[in-house]
């Protein structure tokens, strides 16, 4: 009798030690799910940051906006996919659309269209279309204009601030160009509300 007290006790103490054991098992699981989910579900800047599908047919640019709206762009010659840039041109989080529209010896022009969050669509902005090959420079988060040109003298690169709604404000512009005695000037002219501010001109060496 006082043997099968002993191996009941024994079992019991065995039992609750074999519970404890899978309830921290159990725990460990529950925080290794935990801790995946923390690593894969996508965080707000990411959520915002959600490529458009695009589809190209002939002259016509197939859209599915980060919103899930569809939306047909049609432009007057034929796209092909590596006509089109996905950036974000406001740093809002939002991607932009550039579609090449020409491109010459020197310069290069796209039609762009940017993300509104109100109207869940892409708007062609007529301004930022005008500037020939236009960057991104993220660090600084502006727009950069790089390829203005005049003739093989007069050339300039444009930097400017943008507003998340795709108002342009001039920032620097700084280039070359020539008098007509054929002396080279290289200048940096700064700009703040739309007036210049500063201004630097260098003669270049010949």
């Amino acid at each position: 009798m006082l043997k099968r007290k002993a191996n009941r006790s024994n079992f019991a103490i065995w039992n609750t030690s074999l519970l404890g054991r899978r309830k921290i098992v159990d725990v460990i699981a529950f925080a290794m799910v935990l801790v995946a989910q923390a690593a894969f579900i996508p965080n707000y800047a990411w959520s915002r940051s959600v490529q458009p599908q695009i589809s190209v047919i002939g002259d016509q640019v197939k859209i599915v906006t980060p919103s899930g709206v569809n939306q047909t762009i049609t432009v007057d010659h034929v796209v092909q996919p590596t006509d089109i840039r996905i950036e974000d041109l406001t740093f809002d989080g939002q991607m932009d659309l550039k579609i090449l529209d020409t491109r010459g010896a020197s310069q290069i022009f796209y039609k762009v269209y940017l993300y509104s969050n109100r109207d869940k669509a892409y708007i062609y902005s007529k301004e930022l279309s005008e500037i020939p090959c236009l960057k991104v420079d993220a660090k600084k988060k502006q727009l950069v204009g790089t390829c203005f040109h005049v003739s093989a003298c007069e050339n300039w690169v444009e930097r400017y601030s943008i507003s998340p709604d795709g108002k342009l404000s001039l920032l620097e512009r700084t280039g070359t160009y020539c008098e007509p005695n054929g002396e080279t000037y290289q200048y940096s002219d700064h700009f703040k509300d739309g007036r210049r501010i500063s201004s630097k001109v260098k003669k270049i060496a010949r």
